[in-house]
């Protein structure tokens, strides 16, 4: 809402009205006695039904770009629950994407969720905040790799690159505001190390073929002791099934003291480290 006399709104208020037509309300007040109280003389005041309700403008109202900067800033809760329906602003925010991945009958959500707050809005603008139903999008959740035997679960996502993601190492009761606060703190440092998609380690490789899980493959193929011949197989292949077989009489080449024979299943793998 505009608050300046009578055709003395400012232009860049007028530009953005009209590009955001579709998803927001414009208007403007000529009589000065209705203005908040926060708005001494004239200004811009988004009004919101979330969080502090009212924000008064503060940058260069002659500025569209810091204008519209600003709408958008104060245009998502601090944590709102994130469903198809809004999604894409999420994506088009392009900001990091915090998720609380939770039943949404849980008794303890909504303390959990107020508990975040804080937290989200001291990272307001480099970090988005959210809370999502780990019953109806379980299929999101494990393409994120998020844990979802022990609710609640945490996971941040890149949103810039999609495929980088970090799951918080606690999950459940354990998960508090002190947990989530160093999680996100670490990230924002960038030390923070990607998750990666990842079958367990075989507790032993008695085969003449070892097989290949994520958590060791920069292990295993980098290691400039030794040539590596990965077989990459997807067991519904029959091309993929031929080979295995192949693969598997890895006994032939064990003459090769610097030959390394390795299978893996390629569902199975997330993204190395290092690109291939």
């Amino acid at each position: 809402m505009a608050y300046y006399p009578e055709g003395k709104a400012p232009k860049a208020f007028h530009n953005l009205a009209d590009k955001l037509r579709e998803t927001h309300l414009f208007g403007h007040v000529a009589d000065h006695t209705l203005a908040p109280a926060a708005l001494p003389s004239h200004g811009i005041v988004l009004y919101k039904k979330f969080d502090d309700n009212m924000v008064v403008y503060q940058g260069d109202a002659d500025d569209e770009e810091e204008l519209t900067a600003f709408v958008a800033e104060n245009s998502l809760p601090l944590m709102d629950e994130v469903s198809p329906e809004n999604y894409a602003v999420y994506a088009e925010a392009n900001l990091p994407l915090l998720y609380l991945f939770v039943d949404p009958e849980s008794q303890t959500r909504a303390s959990l969720v107020d508990s975040l707050k804080p937290i989200a809005k001291s990272l307001k603008n480099k970090v988005n905040f959210v809370w999502i139903d780990a019953v109806k999008f379980a299929e999101h959740g494990k393409s994120l790799s998020v844990p979802l035997d022990n609710l609640p679960a945490i996971v941040l996502q890149d949103m810039a690159s999609k495929a980088k993601k970090y799951v918080l190492d606690v999950t459940g009761t354990k998960i508090d505001a002190s947990a989530v606060e160093s999680f996100v703190s670490k990230f924002t440092s960038g030390s923070l190390t990607p998750t990666l998609k990842s079958a367990p380690v075989p507790a032993s490789q008695d085969e003449a073929v070892y097989t290949l899980v994520t958590d060791e493959f920069d292990k295993v193929v980098y290691d400039d002791k030794k040539d590596v011949f990965v077989e990459f197989y997807a067991p519904w292949c029959g091309h993929c099934r031929k080979l295995h077989e192949i693969f598997r009489s890895g006994d032939k080449f064990s003459f090769f003291p610097f030959f390394w024979l390795c299978r893996t299943i390629g569902s199975h793998l997330g993204h190395s480290r290092r690109a291939l």
